[in-house]
């Protein structure tokens, strides 16, 4: 998403960068602020705590179920109020919610014998070393590229055993091999880039060829 608003329609947010802040990191938000996607294209958001290295992703057709929705209380006195109300000690949090609608503003009465019907998928993710680039219902994937190598970690909402795993460079395959994903448990590697200023396309597939995610 590239644009957010808060408890009502204006005014409009860049994302994640809006007037120099960093909207998308709670630490550097003063003050309590809630923000809904403007007409967002992903399928997936959520949250990631780095210093504690875990989040939850949600992930969710973005045509039937577009609502993605943060709150945070603000680093002020005023929000450090709240937490100390509302936790049991556990410091500054985010909250965050998906929807049928964009907002929490948009409502609809449900007809007697009308039947809404969609799925939305929620899962827990840690020991990634950050937020995640791409997630789809069955497996969120951070890459991180340092000079000449790309450090990779998935995290699976479920087991594929064994699951194929390539990485183009510039369009060139440079690696593929066979792994083993557990939901318990991250898969990393680190992968030599031949060509570090060209982009990175990844494509993770299930035994049966079932593309998980790329």
């Amino acid at each position: 998403m590239r644009e957010t608003y808060p408890h009502a329609f204006w005014p409009v947010f860049k994302f994640p960068i809006e007037k120099g802040v960093d909207i998308g990191r709670f630490s550097e938000v003063p003050n309590f602020l809630s923000l809904f996607a403007r007409d967002s294209k992903r399928d997936y958001f959520g949250i990631y705590y780095e210093k504690s290295d875990w989040g939850v992703v949600h992930v969710a057709d973005h045509r039937e179920l577009p609502g993605k929705k943060t709150w945070t209380w603000g680093t002020d006195d005023n929000g450090d109020i709240w937490i100390d109300k509302l936790t049991d000690g556990g410091g500054q949090y985010v909250e965050f919610q998906g929807g049928r609608f964009e907002t929490q503003m948009e409502h609809q009465f449900i007809a007697p014998h009308r039947v809404e019907h969609f799925f939305e998928y929620w899962f827990g993710v840690n020991k990634m070393g950050g937020a995640w680039n791409e997630a789809t219902r069955d497996a969120a994937i951070r890459i991180n590229s340092q000079g000449s190598r790309a450090t990779i970690s998935i995290a699976a909402n479920r087991r594929f055993s064994p699951a194929e795993l390539s990485l183009a460079n510039g369009g060139k395959q440079v690696h593929a091999e066979h792994i083993d994903l557990d939901p318990t448990k991250v898969f990393t590697t680190t992968i030599d880039v031949p060509a570090s200023r060209q982009p990175l396309e990844l494509t993770l597939k299930s035994k049966d060829g079932r593309v998980l995610l790329q």
